[in-house]
């Protein structure tokens, strides 16, 4: 009897050995190499045993001898995307749908998957949905995969609720499959349906109980329902199921990257989740959020250590919690951090044999995720050139990993030397320091994104002070120092800064001389030509219902007023607005504008009457922003740095009086008063101006003097063995 050799290399595939199967199609392939089935096949069996180019040849070959059949077009595509070169994978697909009439529905889910592969996702968006109305008519299998990709598309970019009602269809359309649960999972999650996302996920664990994703949306909702110690333990199932895919996972409340699973730490996912309804102005359960943020500082709620992920910190400022409460949890954090740096084995800190250090110049080293397009850069561009070179050597360490832009440029342009460290595991990062021989490492993150405190908990130099990145303390014991300025650290809240304080002359903040663009008209901003234009255009995490609410009532108190807020997402626009009109505001009275490019958006603050500060983390680099355009800022000063920074700037500028409140029914009265005197308005325009030129904080080589001189002092007491201390300059 004679076999088959094709119809035994399928049964070997069916049935899963493709070792035999590619054993028998190598040597047919080689016998009769004019047959694109077994190519076909030989690619096929090729990529399941892992040889990956291998199979890219044998489907190329396949497709040479049987052009424009959907199958191979599919196979070489899927495996193109799996090597990570979809724009090879989108010629293949092109090619085979040119000039066919009835496009086939499989090669065009591929192909909107080699479009979203490669970053054009409206593109991608179109081929999904052409294949989903083309398979809904005629029930073809492709439109399972079309939902799913379509569905995780919308929900990457934020469309949430345009994606919910696919989502639905497609645990109708495909009951068994595990992804479809998981994607409605996700779905639920970010709209805030925690009940229905968890029975989804329930459902995708009930098909696939190994499904690490689904698992980790079960801790999320879990979480989000207050059943922390059940959310930890799905955690920890997730963990065990698969560490390395829970390790890669992050979900899409983690925009920054800097939630990391590995903590286990469900408490940190009710956190996040809530921060980012924060972001979107969502205020549903703002006091609950607050309410549970103080319990769990403050008694642990039953956990056996502290919460101590370096993402809490910063994200806790945008929280009316008591000082005590921050300072508390920054200290956790930073014990945390030191307990981290033992487990990782990072070598003990050996300080210089010599103890005079008297070489000039001081070799400072300045450590950051932020050179590039973001504020700290911004902010210190030309500063790091303004450095006299006979004081110091400055030497810069990029923690950012994406590419260069004319930021990153800038400042690596100041230094005398740029090291780009991103990929430094922690230990090696902290070598390559010490190697570096420092007298100072300036910290310019705390505990924001991407910032790596640890290298501060292991101690990388003999003297290490924390700046700017972060507006509070750090917590963490080996942080000799923190640049701020009496302004910001009245004396009764220097207790709650474990690091010892250096007051700047003035203001601790620099910005670099802003590049204007070319003033718009209000028109072109979609603002009114009439009428008094208020603006806070800082983050929106910033906003809460107290200071919104004190809003609305001075848009109520001044006729003919419009409220100009950035708006980056659909949702943030419309929580606003529905909070307007609760109110009794109409909400065409509040303008949006987007994020744009720094000179451009320096240039449309020309166009605005008054700043409207929020109180609990004023605008910062916002503010610098505003005040360079000569644009006032109305604050109302709290208890800690964050609340305290803008007041500091208006009292350098000399216009505090005018500017600055005691309170917020204050706020709101000097607001409206300043909108009934547009004469006031435009003479605080000129005092800024005028005072503006002769400000240390706008002219980086004098900032850099005040730098120099604090790290003369530091590395002074360093060399004569005495700890560090506070004191000004």
């Amino acid at each position: 009897m004679v076999t088959d050799p094709l119809a035994a290399a399928r049964a070997s595939l069916a049935r899963g050995d493709a070792t035999g199967a590619r054993s028998v199609l190598e040597a047919f392939c080689a016998d009769q190499p004019g047959s694109a089935e077994a190519w076909f096949l030989l690619g096929a069996a090729r990529h399941r045993c892992g040889a990956l180019e291998a199979a890219l040849d044998a489907f190329a070959l396949a497709a040479e001898r049987a052009p424009g059949v959907p199958a191979i077009a599919n196979a070489r595509a899927v495996l193109l995307v799996e090597l990570d070169r979809p724009a090879a994978a989108r010629e293949v697909l092109e090619q085979a749908l040119h000039g066919v009439d009835a496009p086939d529905l499989q090669v065009l889910v591929n192909l909107a998957i080699a479009l979203e592969r490669s970053g054009d996702h409206l593109l991608a968006e179109s081929r999904y949905r052409e294949a989903v109305t083309a398979a809904r008519g005629n029930g073809h299998p492709a439109l399972v995969p079309a939902l799913l990709n379509l569905g995780a598309l919308l929900l990457r970019e934020g469309r949430a609720t345009e994606a919910l009602p696919l989502n639905r269809d497609l645990v109708k359309l495909a009951p068994a499959l595990a992804d479809a649960h998981f994607n409605l999972a996700e779905n639920c999650l970010a709209i805030g349906a925690v009940e229905e996302a968890l029975s989804a996920a329930d459902a995708a664990l009930g098909i696939d109980a190994g499904h690490v994703f689904a698992r980790i949306d079960r801790a999320f909702a879990l979480a989000l329902l207050d059943r922390l110690p059940e959310a930890q333990q799905e955690l920890g199932r997730a963990r065990a199921v698969d560490p390395a895919r829970f390790a890669s996972y992050r979900n899409a409340y983690d925009p920054d990257g800097s939630v990391v699973f590995e903590g286990l730490d469900a408490r940190l996912l009710f956190i996040q989740w809530h921060y980012q309804k924060l972001i979107e102005c969502d205020w549903s359960r703002y006091e609950h959020f607050v309410d549970r943020c103080r319990a769990l500082i403050e008694s642990h709620q039953g956990w056996p250590t502290p919460l101590c992920h370096t993402a809490a910190p910063y994200r806790m400022l945008a929280l009316p919690l008591p000082a005590t409460l921050h300072a508390r949890l920054a200290r956790d954090v930073g014990d945390a951090l030191r307990e981290s740096v033992a487990q990782e084995g990072i070598a003990p800190y050996v300080p210089p044999v010599s103890t005079a250090r008297t070489r000039a110049p001081l070799r400072i080293g300045y450590l950051s995720p932020d050179f590039r397009r973001h504020p700290t850069a911004h902010l210190t561009r030309e500063l790091y050139g303004a450095h006299d070179r006979t004081q110091v050597e400055v030497i810069g360490y990029s923690l950012y990993e994406g590419p260069d832009d004319a930021l990153t440029l800038a400042v690596e342009a100041g230094c005398d030397t740029f090291h780009r460290v991103g990929a430094d595991s922690t230990p090696a990062l902290v070598e390559r320091i010490r190697t570096d021989d420092l007298d100072v490492l300036v910290d310019l993150a705390g505990h924001t994104a991407h910032a790596r405190p640890a290298v501060f908990a292991a101690r990388a130099a003999p003297v290490q002070v924390t700046w700017l990145g972060m507006p509070w303390t750090t917590g963490i014991a080996n942080m000799d120092y923190a640049f701020v300025d009496r302004g910001s650290v009245p004396v009764e809240a220097e207790r709650y800064w474990s690091e010892q304080l250096v007051f700047l002359p003035g203001s601790c903040y620099v910005a670099s001389p802003a590049i204007m663009g070319p003033a718009p008209t209000r028109a072109a901003c979609g603002l009114p030509e009439a009428g008094t234009v208020f603006c806070c255009l800082s983050n929106t995490w910033k906003i809460e219902p107290k200071v919104f609410a004190c809003w609305m009532r001075i848009l109520a108190a001044v006729p003919r007023s419009v409220l100009w807020l950035v708006g980056t997402s659909a949702g943030q626009a419309a929580n606003l607005r529905a909070e307007a009109a609760r109110s009794g505001i109409d909400s065409a009275r509040l303008v949006f504008t987007t994020v744009v490019d720094h000179p451009t958006h320096l240039a449309r603050y020309l166009v605005a009457d008054l700043f409207l500060d929020t109180p609990i983390y004023n605008g910062h680099t916002t503010a610098l922003d505003a005040l360079q355009a000569g644009l006032p800022i109305l604050t109302c000063p709290g208890e800690i740095m964050p609340s305290r920074v803008a007041a500091t700037f208006l009292e350098v500028l000399g216009v505090a009086d005018d500017l600055v409140v005691p309170d917020m029914e204050a706020y709101v009265q000097r607001a409206q008063a300043l909108a009934e005197d547009p004469r006031r308005l435009t003479e605080l325009r000129r005092r800024i101006h005028e005072a503006r030129v002769a400000a240390p904080m706008f002219e980086p080589r004098r900032f850099a003097q005040y730098l120099e001189r604090a790290f003369a002092t530091m590395v002074e007491r360093q060399s004569r063995g005495l700890p560090p201390a506070s004191f000004d300059v």
